[in-house]
């Protein structure tokens, strides 16, 4: 029984780990400062990509009448 607690315990231990790793690396990309050249505001010259879910391409929401 003992080794069942263990295994356990070191498996909740990896899995806080692992979403202390993710949270600390959000939260130090968050911090980088957008390089320059990169503005979401020029997503009227979005015309690179065909994937229509994007939330950067406008004509998407005007081909459904929104």
């Amino acid at each position: 029984m003992p080794e069942l607690v263990i295994k356990i315990l070191l498996t909740i231990a990896v899995l806080a780990g692992l979403v202390g790793l993710f949270i600390i690396s959000y939260l130090l990309n968050k911090r980088v400062p957008r390089p320059e050249g990169c503005d979401h505001e020029k997503s009227s010259q979005c015309t690179q990509c065909a994937n229509h879910s994007c939330h950067l391409h406008q004509n998407h929401n005007q081909e459904k009448g929104d």
